[in-house]
């Protein structure tokens, strides 16, 4: 080739590049999604769609990397789901407005737990209860390494804690569609749009797509699955150590409760292809996940977050899921808290105290999960919201302030260091 022709060859190739980098600078939307953005996938498809309520302000509090550990009545130590300040509508706002607990938050990976659990300040302020949030596909990086005898502690009577409902703020939540005048952000994503699918053409893609049975699971234009691509199970999750988790997490909890003296408890959050398994086409049964077999092994009773999460898909409730995120939208994160809430009453860790005059709302039906994003949280008929033709609390999602009703009555991966057995 002579040295022109190399030379239009580069140019040519150069000033293509440069179109395509226009081009999905100029048309993109912000990639708003961890899916989206992995996958490099258009938010125009696979964004969510409609207006979200979210808490403002948040009914609890984070505790940042760099700021001394302190303790809390309520310690969750957790990882993504339990850190989404950037929507505003985590499950732990949800769980607070129906109980009035202080919650502090640690995340597992900037916090190891046991980094948290050793510290003095928790020996010297022990937390009257502390859960354990754990995504199902962290399960195999975290809680193999917490050390000990893999025996579950005796049994014991807790002392419940007192809950009630409290007042809170809701906002109207939007997903960004454009970046405005904003170049920089523009040529960044389109240069990472090329990357990514660049690498996916040799065979490097971390997103999968899966063909749904359903139309009506999401509120984004395209329908489809959004999961990682390791979410998958190659070999039906036979190479799972379920042992060495089942083992941790009895670990784990003994060292809680005899050191701490606080009940331990495990709050599952499923991945999305496990919640909406029975909807993908031809999904073979591990598509399901382990969190029960899991659940079995380990003797440790938790909340039902899976089986109320696949009630929901069931019943048509839309975006329980983001569609463009691995996270659970305002509705999953709703049922979480409902399920964590049930659990702790069935076992005596809660009983309802008298609520406070002013957070007693105005009488109104009882809200039950029905499809449709038009009904606002659909929290199991507590009034985490208000009415379902109203789910923003006013005309164009105003701010407002929204008790939640009566509580029903009494009826990201490696870190150092293991827990010592106690």
């Amino acid at each position: 080739m002579s040295a022109r022709a190399y030379n239009l060859v580069v140019l040519g190739g150069v000033g293509a590049l440069l179109v395509i980098a226009a081009w999905l600078a100029l048309t993109q939307e912000p990639l708003s999604g961890d899916l989206t953005r992995v996958g490099a996938l258009p938010e125009r498809d696979f964004g969510w769609q409609d207006t979200k309520p979210r808490f403002a302000p948040e009914l609890f509090r984070y505790r940042a990397k760099d700021e001394p550990i302190a303790s809390a009545p309520v310690v969750i130590i957790g990882d993504s789901f339990s850190h989404q300040s950037d929507h505003g509508f985590g499950w732990q706002n949800f769980f607070a407005a129906r109980t009035g607990l202080e919650l502090l938050v640690y995340h597992l990976r900037g916090r190891p737990a046991e980094q948290v659990l050793l510290s003095p300040e928790l020996r010297r302020n022990p937390p009257k209860l502390v859960i354990y949030e754990i995504a199902e596909l962290n399960l195999p990086d975290f809680v193999p390494r917490y050390a000990g005898d893999c025996t579950l502690p005796p049994a014991r009577a807790w002392e419940p804690l007192a809950v009630h409902p409290v007042p809170y703020r809701l906002a109207a939540y939007t997903r960004r569609t454009s970046w405005g005048w904003e170049l920089k952000p523009r040529i960044e994503q389109a240069m990472h749009i090329i990357k990514v699918r660049a690498a996916a053409l040799l065979g490097e893609a971390g997103v999968r797509r899966l063909l749904l049975t359903r139309t009506d699971l999401f509120s984004s234009r395209d329908q489809s699955l959004l999961v990682y691509g390791y979410e998958v199970p190659a070999d039906d999750w036979r190479s799972l150590d379920l042992a060495g988790m089942a083992c941790g997490l009895r670990n784990l909890k003994t060292w809680v409760e005899q050191v701490l003296g606080a009940p331990l408890v495990v709050l599952y959050a499923p991945g999305k292809l496990s919640a909406a398994a029975a909807y993908v086409a031809e999904a073979p049964a591990s598509y399901g996940g382990f969190i029960p077999a899991l659940r079995e092994r380990s003797g440790i009773p938790a909340p039902a977050v899976l089986e109320r999460l696949r009630e929901a898909v069931a019943a048509g409730i839309q975006d329980v899921y983001l569609p463009d995120d691995s996270h659970w939208a305002n509705q999953g994160h709703a049922i979480a808290a409902d399920a964590l809430y049930d659990f702790l009453l069935a076992q005596g860790l809660i009983r309802a105290a008298d609520t406070p005059p002013d957070a007693v709302p105005a009488p109104r039906p009882a809200v039950g999960l029905a499809p449709g994003p038009e009904h606002g949280l659909q929290s199991g008929g507590n009034g985490l919201l208000a009415s379902p033709a109203d789910p923003l609390g006013g005309p164009g999602g105003a701010p407002t302030s929204v008790a939640p009703g009566p509580a029903p009555p009494l009826d990201d991966r490696a870190h150092g260091g293991t827990i010592r057995a106690p």
